[in-house]
């Protein structure tokens, strides 16, 4: 980053180092967070590219399957469109109900988990539709 400054009448510039914050934002996509090893790092880079707060993002994984990529949940809501259990999946718990299109492997699947919820929880009236934690949190 250059930096200009007038002193007595002359001008003069430094250079100073860009930010790693500001380089990452722009060299920020899919693969740069798949290549992240640890969860929690994962769920960061995610809600960066989805330009979600990453205190919301932290909550809803931590709330909806504790960090578990594996982790299933709401088998004992009932889907009408199904006549099966809702059964929520991986780290944000994307249901078979509502995401159809999502199958298990992606579900499970912790970047594609991620990317796809990270999507649903961008804008806040579709993270309050989809995840009863977004509920929580913004009312919080």
């Amino acid at each position: 980053m250059i930096s200009i400054q007038e002193i007595g009448g002359a001008v003069t510039t430094t250079e100073e180092p860009i930010p790693e914050a500001v380089v990452d934002s722009f060299l920020l996509t899919k693969e740069v967070c798949q290549s992240k090893t640890e969860i929690k790092d994962k769920v960061d880079c995610y809600a960066d590219l989805h330009k979600v707060d990453r205190e919301l993002a932290r909550y809803i994984v931590s709330e909806e399957s504790e960090y578990n990529p594996k982790a299933v949940g709401d088998m004992y809501i009932h889907c009408e469109r199904t006549n099966s259990p809702v059964k929520a999946r991986g780290l944000m718990q994307i249901t078979r109900c509502y995401h159809p299109n999502v199958t298990d492997a992606q579900a499970f699947d912790a970047d594609e988990n991620l990317d796809y919820g990270m999507k649903l929880a961008s804008k806040k009236s579709l993270c309050r539709q989809q995840f009863s934690t977004c509920d929580r949190y913004y009312n919080l």
